[in-house]
């Protein structure tokens, strides 16, 4: 495989990703390292839009990589380009490793397009975020079909954060309950994704 900083064309990146997320799934073990060198500017972005210390961007850089690891794995090329749902998976799970770490942060100030899609970012012109959009919306609308009314409110109070206890509570459940209903949403969810 060529050297991953060469390419500087989005299509040829792209081509390159999905060969390295390919090798990867084969059992390359040089893949995944490839991966994340052609996603350097990518992950830095991610990391770089969510005002935390300096001592704590490693953790951010950390979870970006687990982030894309977890995209390789699930990438689906009927949705989106592996950049857009990379992008995504590095960003949600920074987004959970600081919920369930309960550290304030808050991401940057949005003035302008640039700031919410660098010109690094895997859809910095509107055409890409349209795209990125209608695959969001597509894989929303197949998740809302799939989960019951209750197992969507359950699943959208966890995913603000809260607990189990108060999402019983704001439902008039029992905890158990809860649970039960997480689990379902998880093999629900692992569904859909794997389709």
């Amino acid at each position: 495989m060529a050297n991953p900083k060469e390419k500087t064309d989005p299509v040829a990146k792209e081509s390159l990703l999905l060969q390295c997320v390919s090798l990867f799934r084969a059992g390359d073990s040089e893949a995944f390292g490839n991966l994340v060198s052609l996603s350097a500017s990518l992950i830095e972005s991610v990391v770089a839009s969510f005002s935390v210390p300096l001592s704590e961007k490693d953790d951010l850089y950390q979870e970006a990589l687990i982030g894309l690891y977890k995209a390789a794995l699930a990438y689906r090329p009927s949705l989106s380009s592996f950049s857009t749902f990379a992008y995504l998976c590095m960003r949600s799970n920074i987004l959970s490793f600081l919920r369930k770490s309960q550290k304030s942060v808050s991401v940057d100030s949005v003035d302008d397009w640039e700031t919410v899609f660098p010109k690094d970012a895997p859809f910095s012109d509107p055409e890409h975020a349209l795209l990125a959009q209608e695959a969001l919306q597509h894989l929303l609308l197949q998740i809302d079909r799939v989960l019951s009314p209750l197992e969507n409110r359950i699943l959208g109070l966890h995913l603000q954060g809260r607990t189990r206890e108060e999402i019983a509570a704001l439902c008039q459940l029992e905890v158990k309950s809860v649970d039960n209903a997480l689990f379902r949403c998880r093999r629900k969810l692992k569904s859909v994704l794997e389709n």
